[in-house]
């Protein structure tokens, strides 16, 4: 027998209530949304698949199979996360700190070297948020443009498809060069465990990798029974390139723990879980409906 129970908004959580009256409110359905320039689109709400660090890398690895070559890269930098990889406390980002932003840019240059590693070339997007001020996204154009490497201010929040048109056609530039010299990080035939050291070491400036000896045995097992050539899709801390996420900007010399390998058969990979990671739900503290409603005047709030 199953027993059903009334659904409240208590029952659901405070911040359904407000998220949902917007939603209504605005005359759509819960699976339509409008962008403010196009038909309305369909959306679904459910909880994001988790976010690897690296997720570029990834799929560039894995898209051999598909027989595929990437004729250009996007990297979309903030000044805000380039502060906090230069040692400023998330609650402080909205202060202008353009030493925080010139220390920060080691990790955007670990980026850029990585997928430079995959002979893509690339273009440099720099989200632009109202905080940022002229001197941080200076500091980030000078650093990119001495690597030979254009960046655009994309401001699509303030202005819509207006504000990442220079990017477009930048990019649309990019590709009609026919200048990708595009290359796999490893070769299929590589044993699964140099497959992660390479990783590790090329990618995350690792040391080397460590495992327990009964990962080490499903490493080997996973090898022996045919799955030896797929690619490798590491599961860790989206925050750092090493698996502790409170070390910011390009850290080196470092070790990467491997805590479980599990078989993607199906999708035609193997996850490598590395450091303390949950691969689901993946979700927030606190979600981040539960900052929308309407105010006293009709207007909706807390969509940024």
């Amino acid at each position: 027998m199953i027993l059903l129970k009334s659904v409240t908004q208590r029952f659901l959580g405070s911040f359904l209530l407000g998220s949902l009256f917007v939603v209504f409110a605005a005359g759509c359905s819960p699976r339509e949304g409008k962008d403010g320039q196009n038909p309305p689109e369909s959306v679904g709400a459910r909880p994001p698949n988790v976010l690897f660090h690296g997720t570029a890398r990834r799929s560039l690895d894995s898209i051999r199979k598909s027989g595929l070559k990437p004729d250009a890269a996007v990297i979309v930098a903030t000044a805000r996360a380039l502060k906090m990889h230069g040692g400023v406390p998330r609650t402080e980002l909205e202060r202008e700190d353009v030493p925080a932003v010139e220390r920060g840019l080691e990790n955007l240059g670990r980026h850029i070297r990585n997928t430079g590693r995959y002979g893509i070339p690339l273009v440099v997007a720099i989200n632009h948020f109202t905080g940022d001020t002229t001197a941080e996204i200076g500091a980030i154009r000078r650093y990119v443009a001495e690597r030979g490497i254009q960046a655009h201010l994309c401001t699509q929040w303030a202005d819509g498809g207006a504000g990442t048109e220079a990017l477009a056609k930048r990019v649309v530039e990019v590709i009609d060069k026919d200048s990708s010299q595009f290359s796999p990080l490893y070769d299929s035939d590589l044993p699964l465990w140099e497959k992660m050291r390479t990783i590790a070491t090329q990618i995350y400036g690792a040391n080397d990798i460590i495992a327990d000896k009964k990962v080490r045995e499903q490493i080997d097992q996973f090898q022996e029974s045919g799955f030896g050539n797929l690619p490798i899709c590491v599961a860790k801390t989206q925050y750092s390139f090493s698996t502790d996420p409170n070390l910011k900007g390009a850290p080196s010399g470092h070790v990467v723990p491997i805590r479980e390998v599990r078989l993607s058969a199906g999708a035609g990979f193997l996850v490598f879980v590395c450091g303390e990671i949950m691969t689901m739900p993946g979700l927030p503290r606190v979600p981040a409906a539960d900052k929308i409603h309407i105010d006293e005047q009709g207007l909706i709030q807390g969509l940024f």
